[in-house]
């Protein structure tokens, strides 16, 4: 297959490029198809356990924003805002919902794919910039 040097072709060098085009565009299809196919697998076997794990995490922040509603002077005592336990920081919050990086290992990145995976996207911000180029 000739390679395009110039915008002066023939016309049977015009039709093979024509005819690359559309088996390229034809590859492009195929590939684009077996790789969807390969994500909807891939969604159709993770779903079934994401649904289960994200109804046990409503069943226990229930349970433990009951517990902290009936027991907050024991929790927070002197009027703390907030306590901690091993893995989590958790707090009675008046206003918003607000976010901040557990440790040095995680990055807000790392927290914004969680929090998609988690389908906690109304924690999420876009940054809206002008396109430099």
């Amino acid at each position: 297959m000739p390679r395009v040097k110039s915008a002066s072709l023939t016309r049977n060098e015009f039709d093979q490029v024509i005819n690359r085009i559309a088996e390229l565009e034809l590859q492009i299809r195929a590939n684009t198809s077996v790789r969807d196919e390969a994500i909807q697998k891939i969604q159709n076997e993770f779903t079934p356990l994401e649904t289960e794990l994200q109804n046990q995490l409503k069943g226990y922040v229930a349970q433990a924003e009951k517990y902290a509603e009936e027991h907050r002077e024991e929790l927070f005592p002197n009027k703390a805002k907030s306590a901690q336990t091993s893995l989590a920081v958790f707090g009675f919050r008046l206003g918003n919902p607000t976010l901040a990086l557990l440790n040095r290992k995680w990055t807000w990145e790392q927290v914004g794919k969680v929090l998609k995976t988690l389908g906690l996207t109304d924690l999420i911000q876009e940054k809206v910039e002008p396109r430099k180029t």
